[in-house]
């Protein structure tokens, strides 16, 4: 297995989201498994690893602001032309076959339906698992009440990122002056 880790994917506005790719070492070209998270692109690794061994082509990408990747993180703001971005960088890849899928849960379910909905030439499937189809009902809100349970977890769960991003650009700024 090959696996390179930190690739850089340059967005049309130049921000640089940063990949895992896992592969065969073997010569051809292979389908992609694409997955675009803000969980932490490392937490792929077991299944980038099974599914190159069975000829698959993995990409685990951090969504723009979150982990290894450059910008700001605004919740689904920049899904569907980072999506579509992404899977053309992932097609034309000289070790792809030029066929992208992609696959994942919870949000990474919205990277998903977000990129298809702009409509790049080589995504020839999505497979988003528990996640909304409505993000206002049935995400944000129940019946008109505000979910504070499921709002309060989630973000609190990716808070310790932000909160990590913010405190090291506070020191290299404290640093400079």
């Amino acid at each position: 297995m090959a696996i390179e880790r930190g690739v850089a994917a340059k967005m049309r506005d130049g921000v640089t989201p940063r990949a895992d790719i896992y592969r065969r070492k073997a010569e051809g070209k292979f389908p992609i498994l694409l997955q675009r998270t803000p969980y932490d692109k490392r937490g792929g690794v077991d299944f980038g690893f099974k599914a190159a061994a069975r000829g698959y082509l993995v990409i685990i990408q951090d969504v723009r602001g979150r982990y290894a990747s450059e910008g700001e993180w605004y919740a689904f703001k920049h899904e569907s032309d980072d999506g579509y971005d992404t899977v053309e960088w992932a097609a034309a890849l000289p070790y792809s076959n030029g066929k992208v899928g992609m696959f994942g849960r919870s949000y990474v379910g919205a990277t998903q339906m977000l990129a298809a909905i702009a409509g790049p030439p080589h995504l020839a499937g999505i497979f988003p698992v528990v996640t909304a189809s409505n993000y206002h009902d049935g995400w944000t809100y129940q019946g008109g009440a505000f979910e504070q349970w499921f709002s309060q977890t989630w973000t609190t769960g990716l808070a310790q990122d932000t909160l990590n991003r913010r405190a090291a650009r506070d020191l290299v700024s404290a640093a400079e002056k």
